[in-house]
């Protein structure tokens, strides 16, 4: 699950400008008595209109054969299916990602 969030954090900081500093940042916290993972990318942000869609299966903004949109579905899946927690992203654009 964090492979596949980190993945995509990666993969969007190499839309910066060249130059421009790329930092993602991993951040633990205990909540009462379950674990809280946010993952935190100074990317170009998602655009507001795919926000709701990232974790549909087979959603990609990539183009053609560069993904296949399974990633953060299956993160998805893992996370509510088998630990029955939650996830979810926040951005906004030019200012990054965090989920």
């Amino acid at each position: 699950v964090v492979f596949n969030i980190l993945k995509n954090s990666v993969q969007a900081l190499f839309q910066n400008t060249p130059g421009e500093p790329r930092q993602i940042s991993i951040r633990t916290l205990r909540e009462n008595k379950k674990i809280r993972i946010e993952i935190e990318d100074n990317g170009p942000g998602i655009d507001p209109k795919h926000l709701p869609h990232i974790f549909d299966p087979f959603f990609t903004t990539k183009p053609v054969g560069q993904g296949t949109g399974l990633g953060l579905s299956v993160a998805y899946m893992i996370i509510t299916n088998h630990h029955y927690g939650s996830i979810e992203a926040e951005s906004q654009i030019g200012q990054g990602a965090v989920a």
